[in-house]
């Protein structure tokens, strides 16, 4: 039982592993959403249509 309790990481290292994957997603997620309201009209990509036949 001994051997199982040394190969669990600390409570610290599950928190900046945690905070490794969420920080880059928020940044992400600032930035998608910061182009999407600023970006002017000629840099927007062109909305798709469905053309009938």
């Amino acid at each position: 039982m001994e051997f199982l309790s040394d190969r669990i990481p600390s409570l610290s290292v599950l928190i900046y592993a945690l905070l490794s994957m969420v920080i880059p997603w928020v940044v992400y997620a600032v930035n998608r959403w910061q182009h999407r309201m600023a970006d002017p009209p000629w840099k927007k990509e062109p909305e798709r249509r469905e053309e009938k036949p």
